[in-house]
């Protein structure tokens, strides 16, 4: 990725992030997921009560994961560092949830795979 290309990305997510959205989250069965969502990244032990996550009108999706209850909670998103290697683009980031004194930041990193 272009410096210019990873600005747009920290700006596209930042503002998601600010527009404050709510994160709801309703459970519903296995059966009824799977006609809606891939489920393929989940547990297989899950079991049949599947959470899904909404973001705002931004996102909707299966997750097993911890979730903030708004976007804005999440704080300032930076990317630290990015790599391509084997077909597989990492990208590492950092969100800063900072306190009044300026303290609290989480590292994180995702990594992408082409579709095929």
């Amino acid at each position: 990725l272009t410096e210019q290309e990873i600005k747009q990305i920290e700006k596209c997510v930042n503002d998601v992030i600010q527009a404050d959205m709510l994160v709801m989250e309703e459970y519903i069965t296995r059966e009824e997921s799977q006609k809606h969502y891939n489920l393929e990244r989940l547990p297989k032990n899950v079991g049949d009560a599947i959470r899904i996550v909404k973001i705002g009108d931004y996102d909707v999706c299966p997750c097993i994961g911890p979730h903030v209850s708004s976007t804005k909670e999440i704080g300032k998103f930076q990317i630290v560092s990015v790599s391509f290697d084997n077909g597989v683009l990492r990208i590492r980031y950092k969100l800063a949830n900072l306190d009044k004194q300026g303290k609290g930041s989480k590292n994180n990193s995702i990594s992408l795979l082409p579709n095929g």
